[in-house]
C-alpha cells in the first residue's frame, strides 16, 4: 500500500464513481453519525477519501487509522484540502493493533 500511496486516489477515482461509491459515503457518514459533536474513529483510513463527506457539525474530532504511513501522509494533505472544521489525529497501526 505505501508503494501505491500517491497515484492511489487517481486510479479508483473513476471506478468509485461508476459504482456510486460517492453517494454511499455522502448517505452512510450523514445517516449513522448523530446529532451532536462526536469523536469517530476511520480504521483502514487509507487515503482518508472519506473526509470531505463527514458532516462538519456533527464531527468534534476524527481519528484516522492506517497501517501505511505513506497513506497517512497523503490522508494529511488531503485533510487539509478539505479544510475541515473539526480536529484530525493520525495514527499509523494495524486494525487489530490496539496499542495504538
Amino acid at each position: 500500500w505505501s508503494r501505491n500511496a500517491s497515484s492511489y486516489d487517481s486510479k479508483i477515482a473513476m471506478d468509485e464513481i461508476i459504482m456510486g461509491v460517492p453517494i454511499l459515503r455522502w448517505y452512510m457518514l450523514w445517516r449513522y453519525i448523530p446529532q451532536g459533536h462526536n469523536e469517530v474513529l476511520e480504521v483502514c483510513a487509507g487515503t482518508n477519501r472519506n473526509v470531505a463527506y463527514y458532516p462538519s457539525k456533527r464531527v468534534k474530532q476524527l481519528v484516522v487509522s492506517d497501517r501505511s504511513d505513506a497513506m497517512i501522509d497523503v490522508a494529511k494533505r488531503k485533510t487539509e484540502e478539505s479544510r475541515a472544521s473539526f480536529d484530525v489525529e493520525y495514527a499509523v497501526a494495524q486494525a487489530d493493533d490496539a496499542s495504538a
